[in-house]
């Protein structure tokens, strides 16, 4: 019994601990014509990679649809 409450407190206080990457602040889509720009301010100043991924309902499923390599902080 002890060994299951020690368990379910150290899984609270890793829970507590860990977390996960936020999301680019401030993504504007614009149209131009037939194809679409894509804009966002990077505050990150170690992100080197950005997947942009889509999906039809907004929680599993997702598809990679374009990379962009060498991105820096500021607009992108």
């Amino acid at each position: 019994m002890y060994k299951l409450l020690i368990f379910v407190f150290l899984l609270f206080v890793f829970q507590k601990t860990s977390f996960g990457q936020d999301t680019l602040p401030k993504i504007t889509v614009t149209q131009l014509g037939k194809n679409v720009l894509v804009s966002w301010n990077n505050p990150f100043t170690t992100v080197t990679n950005i997947n942009i991924q889509r999906s039809g309902d907004s929680l599993k499923n997702f598809t990679t649809i374009g990379s962009v390599l060498n991105v820096g902080p500021g607009i992108n």
